[in-house]
């Protein structure tokens, strides 16, 4: 037996070297060569780690399919002498590496999420007129490519900007051809929040991004009245 696979066994089993190895002989003696159904369906049934099975056994846990007869009696025997098994050193540290590792998921998602937001809002400042972001309710329109899902940049003021026409209600993305462009004539966009509900929301629209973004004032003019 390995130092590292003694190392392991002393925190993975509070079962001392001389009770396993009165168990292990214990157990050869009641196999007899053959497999146990119960034991075998009960080891298959009860939780412990692998790092237990490993300290009881004395060698590495293969899974419970390539255990020898005398094993699944070895090891049905240590789960009656041990019911409240220790979590291993190893399996602690596993433990909170995932932990951490969550966290640090978290935090990145945070860290992204608030410099959306911002960017939205340096955006939205930008725009000539008041705006919302409204969620659309309706289902996935394959024959114009819209999805449902989608935050939409919504105008709550009347907007005209050359070539520009959006009224007061209208999405940003929103034109004639798309919105009849269903074999139907289902518009894709009439499940559209379009009331200013208050709640900050990010609009995820391509489309209405890239018209906010042509329509914005150039950072510089924040101030100005005129556009």
């Amino acid at each position: 037996m390995t130092s590292a696979l003694t190392s392991d066994s002393d925190t993975a089993t509070t079962l001392t070297a001389d009770q396993l190895n009165e168990m292990r002989a214990e157990a050869r003696r009641r196999s007899a060569g053959l497999i146990d159904p119960c034991a075998l369906n009960r080891i298959g049934c009860m939780p412990f780690y692998p790092e237990w099975a490993t300290a009881v056994l004395g060698r590495d846990f293969p899974g419970v399919r390539w255990l020898h007869s005398w094993e699944i009696t070895l090891l049905d025997m240590a789960l009656d002498a041990e019911p409240n098994r220790p979590t291993p050193a190893a399996v602690r540290e596993r433990q909170e590496k995932a932990r951490e590792d969550h966290e640090a998921l978290q935090r990145a998602a945070a860290d992204a999420y608030a410099a959306k937001e911002a960017a939205w809002r340096q955006l939205r400042d930008r725009l000539p007129i008041t705006v919302s972001v409204g969620h659309n309710w309706t289902l996935g329109h394959w024959e114009s490519g819209y999805q449902s899902g989608r935050e939409h940049i919504v105008a709550q003021e009347d907007l005209y900007l050359g070539r520009l026409r959006r009224k007061a209600k209208q999405v940003f993305c929103e034109t004639p051809a798309k919105v009849t462009s269903g074999r139907r004539n289902k518009d894709p966009l009439r499940g559209v929040d379009r009331d200013d509900d208050g709640e900050d929301r990010i609009p995820t629209c391509k489309a209405c991004l890239k018209v906010a973004e042509r329509i914005a004032r150039p950072t510089s003019k924040i101030n100005d009245k005129e556009f």
